[in-house]
């Protein structure tokens, strides 16, 4: 029998499950990590501190399982929204990654608001309102706060991206994690030029999109050798957590809504294109399911 790993890149826990073919759960591991708050605002991680919780976790799977692992075929990964992870020509962190929760942009947000207006960028995005959290408000931050870092940075990934690369060697993205940056098109799938130049950054900076669940490759032999899985393992892209947490409990058509509870309560209504809120309040995201939507919102 053959098996499959899955992995939640969590805020404040990485959980790495093994599955067989049948989708049953065989073994499960969590590990914690501390966050932390330079300022009052701010809320970052050591990037290595999610490499090595990605390690323990398989090498405890694998053990707890007794299973080889040349007989997991694929792995796939679901993760925290809006994390930013900035990495120089050798693919090396330039800084620690700038967690979901960070808020120290604000006077950036108020900016990047007046600029493209709240109601414009939410018909372009699907976000509502240009706030503190969002990449795009974290990238400008760098851009005025960081200039060392920022005028380094060759590319600007998402923290799901940046284990993609680590495992593949190739930079990918998808939909359901871009739709929060602020500078992704959900009506397009592309890049929002305008912000991007606004931002000063290029698409040339940026992974290459792909939909979720596609197959990007297999994990290199080093990368194999280090994390103790075959170099026969397909990668293939994930999803934000709540979208993958829609294909879990079956929410992939018009009519269902699905609750999520972590460290953000999450409510998500599967549509069949973007939907803009008339009143402002409920966001639109990319669903995992390819050229499907979902009506999502969460407090935290």
């Amino acid at each position: 029998m053959n098996y499959i790993l899955g992995v939640d890149l969590g805020t404040t826990a990485l959980k790495v499950s093994l599955f067989d073919e049948e989708g049953k759960l065989l073994a499960l591991s969590t590990k914690e990590y501390k966050l932390l708050t330079p300022t009052t605002l701010a809320v970052e991680l050591e990037v290595g501190t999610y490499w090595d919780a990605f390690k323990e976790g398989i090498a405890e799977v694998l053990k707890s399982a007794k299973i080889s692992s040349e007989k997991i075929k694929a792995l796939g990964i679901s993760a925290q929204g809006e994390t930013l992870i900035l990495v120089n020509k050798d693919a090396k962190p330039l800084r620690n990654a700038i967690v979901w929760l960070d808020n120290r942009a604000q006077e950036e947000a108020k900016i990047l608001a007046k600029e493209f207006g709240h109601e414009a960028s939410h018909k372009i995005t699907g976000q509502v309102k240009i706030v503190p959290t969002w990449p795009a408000s974290k990238i400008f931050w760098i851009k005025r706060n960081e200039k060392n870092v920022f005028r380094r940075v060759y590319k600007y990934l998402l923290i799901e991206d940046y284990f993609i690369y680590r495992l593949t060697g190739k930079f990918v993205a998808e939909g359901s994690l871009l739709c929060s940056t602020v500078y992704w098109d959900i009506t397009t799938k592309k890049w929002w030029p305008e912000m991007l130049k606004f931002l000063g950054i290029s698409s040339e900076q940026l992974p290459e999109i792909k939909e979720s669940g596609e197959p990007v490759g297999e994990i290199l032999p080093d990368v194999a050798s280090e994390i103790e899985l075959s170099s026969k393992t397909v990668v293939a892209t994930g999803a934000l957590d709540q979208a993958a947490g829609t294909i879990g409990v079956g929410n992939i058509r018009p009519g269902i809504i699905s609750e999520n509870t972590g460290a953000a309560l999450a409510i998500c209504a599967t549509v069949e294109k973007p939907f803009f809120d008339p009143q402002g309040r409920m966001p639109c995201h990319y669903h995992a399911r390819p050229d499907t939507y979902m009506a999502h919102t969460f407090t935290s």
